[in-house]
């Protein structure tokens, strides 16, 4: 028997996760999209489909063939989303790799998906050289850094080369039957293991999450905070959510419950989407700098609820709150 949900209906296009995101945001042209806030680096959304279609073009000079994995070890900023665009367009798969992880961590999930392309922040050349270096197949590894930081590797700037002559066409995608994106598991239950999804699914998942009718979601113009990683699925919903919605997503590399309050500040951020431990986190910092987060209006905590004296706290510590929403 069909389980049919209790929440409103939603669209689910059979298309390519890649063409429905350009779509959708082409009508923000040269509006912030991004804002590197340790760097004052932006990006507007015309750039970011520039950027992707040049980083597609590289990646089919390159050799990238349709259904290949390739491994994004890139923390939360600009980058993440260009690259992960790019990867789509060139008919790759994604697989987001924590650049802190180890080098046993990064081999498996290597070695598993089978990937011979990688981008990677410089941090992290040293542990994906060790774990290319043991593989018995050509590899390619592009840095986001700088030259002197890339250790021989190519960085992105040497793409112009491989973009100079024309490249294949893009592959057609078949939205049910490829992939776009291969996650994988924390490991807290059981091994970790790489979750297939197609484009049509992806889809459906940003759609759900993405729903007006029944969630608080980034509004046009907003700035959205990217405080949870993009590496699990809550803080890439909200990044997708709210470039679909024509919102300006802020990235940092500062973790500090403090530096989240003074971004909120700065930004005059009015929703906030966090787990439950970065929001008592926030509170207590709220509470021991003597902070007032004026425009704070909405606190969304994923998944995860919070038991009532714990958001009694929180409302206590953040008074203009009006929404506040899990699920």
């Amino acid at each position: 028997m069909p389980i049919t949900s209790k929440l409103s209906e939603i669209t689910i296009p059979h298309r390519s996760f890649h063409d429905v995101f350009f779509e959708s945001i082409e009508k923000y042209g040269n509006s912030t999209a991004l804002i590197n806030h340790d760097t004052k680096q932006t990006m507007t959304y015309a750039e970011i489909k520039e950027k992707a279609e040049y980083v597609a073009k590289g990646l089919l000079f390159l050799g990238l063939q349709k259904g290949e994995v390739v491994i994004l070890c890139v923390p939360n900023c600009p980058e993440f989303v260009y690259l992960f665009m790019g990867i789509s367009m060139a008919g790759g798969i994604v697989s987001p790799l924590h650049p802190d992880f180890r080098v046993d961590e990064m081999r498996l999930q290597v070695n598993n998906s089978m990937a011979r392309f990688a981008f990677t922040v410089p941090s992290a050349i040293d542990t994906l050289s060790i774990v290319f270096s043991e593989m018995d197949e050509d590899h390619r590894v592009v840095c986001i850094g700088e030259r002197e930081e890339a250790h021989g590797y190519l960085i992105l700037s040497d793409l112009s080369r491989c973009t100079a002559s024309d490249p294949p066409g893009y592959p057609e995608i078949c939205s049910e039957e490829d992939l776009v994106f291969l996650p994988y598991s924390s490991g807290t239950f059981g091994p970790r293991k790489g979750v297939a999804i197609t484009h049509y699914t992806y889809n459906a998942m940003i759609g759900v999450f993405n729903n007006v009718n029944e969630y608080i979601v980034p509004a046009r113009g907003e700035n959205i905070i990217a405080r949870i990683s993009f590496h699990g699925s809550l803080g890439r919903d909200v990044l997708f959510s709210a470039l679909f919605n024509g919102a300006t997503v802020i990235t940092s590399l500062d973790t500090r419950p403090v530096a989240l309050a003074e971004h909120i500040q700065l930004y005059s951020v009015r929703s906030l989407f966090v787990t439950p431990r970065m929001l008592i986190k926030l509170c207590e910092a709220v509470q021991s700098n003597h902070l007032h987060l004026s425009s704070l209006i909405n606190i969304i905590t994923g998944n995860a609820s919070m038991d009532e004296a714990k958001m009694r706290m929180a409302l206590s510590t953040l008074p203009n709150v009006q929404h506040f929403d899990h699920g």
